[in-house]
């Protein structure tokens, strides 16, 4: 029967072949590599800021617990690590377009994993969430970082200007 290794600490888990291992644990090294099949129930900033690296997002500032970001197309997002590391909230504001609550009503109604709005300026905003709390695996980090990239990239080229 095979045991299932469980790591809560900041210990270092005990190199078993992967098939045989299941690790929960919060990552604690800066850059640190974080195997697909890790569960962690909470990130560090500087874990997040990695990730993020590793997904080809350049850091351009850090302004407390938010990582403004840059990519290639010159979109800004900004990333905020929230709830004691449990929460990962991507927001991006775009200013200069035409946007009307219709547009953003339309996006709500027939997208989905994102919520889109007109921020107190009126410009159109789009958010993605995910909740860490009960555990999600390396890959579903690096999946939603992905999944977010193209949200994010599609609403911006749908946007009226």
């Amino acid at each position: 029967m095979r045991h299932l290794l469980v790591v809560t600490s900041l210990l270092v888990a005990v190199a078993l072949p992967a098939r045989a291992q299941s690790a929960t644990r919060t990552p604690s090294v800066p850059g640190a590599h974080l195997a697909a099949e890790t569960v962690v129930k909470r990130l560090a900033s500087a874990d997040l800021r990695a990730l993020l690296e590793e997904a080809g997002f350049a850091i351009e500032s850090v302004q407390g617990d938010t990582l403004v970001i840059g990519r290639d197309d010159d979109l800004r997002l900004a990333v905020n690590l929230t709830n004691d590391g449990q929460l990962v909230h991507v927001w991006v504001a775009f200013t200069g377009t035409k946007a009307t609550l219709e547009f953003v009503n339309d996006w709500n109604r027939e997208s989905l994993l994102s919520r889109a709005y007109l921020d107190e300026d009126g410009d159109p905003t789009i958010e993605t969430e995910l909740d860490i709390e009960g555990g999600v695996t390396g890959a579903r980090i690096r999946d939603y970082l992905r999944t977010t990239r193209k949200i994010v990239g599609e609403f911006a080229s749908k946007l009226p200007y």
